[in-house]
């Protein structure tokens, strides 16, 4: 017969199993290794990766600084793109049209007052990036 103290450690004995059942069928998943075997080889994108998800879910609590990490990550990937349409600005109002650079100019505005974390970090990152190595 089994005594009621005796039923908790069965219990967590069974839990216990369960939970390393369940962490090597995950170690054994061919979809995490070519995970980690990604982020072994390109650690600075995994890291990227990893501080655009945290800044994703911080900019539910603190959108400000959430979106300043991730304004900063993307200055950091999109500088090339940024300083280029910033500097052939006039020839994208040229090419599209004094309205469609209206429009853009006002989208743009209308996101620096919604999220001016995210326009505040990309302008940072870019910034430092093009003081510390300008692109050619």
């Amino acid at each position: 017969m089994t005594t009621p103290e005796n039923e908790p450690e069965k219990k967590e004995k069974h839990i216990s199993e369960k939970l390393s059942e369940s962490f090597e069928s995950v170690r054994k998943n061919e979809t995490i290794d070519k995970i980690i075997s990604y982020a072994k080889g390109h650690t600075l994108d995994s890291v990227a990766y990893l501080l655009l998800i945290i800044g994703i879910i911080w900019s539910f609590f603190h959108p400000f600084y959430g979106g300043m990490l991730v304004g900063i990550l993307g200055g950091l990937y999109l500088s090339l793109e940024i300083t280029r349409m910033i500097k052939e600005a006039h020839a994208l109002v040229d090419k599209h049209g004094i309205s469609k650079s209206l429009v853009f100019s006002g989208l743009a505005l209308t996101l620096f007052i919604m999220a001016p974390g995210v326009v505040i970090g990309m302008a940072i990152s870019v910034g430092l990036k093009q003081v510390i190595k300008p692109d050619r």
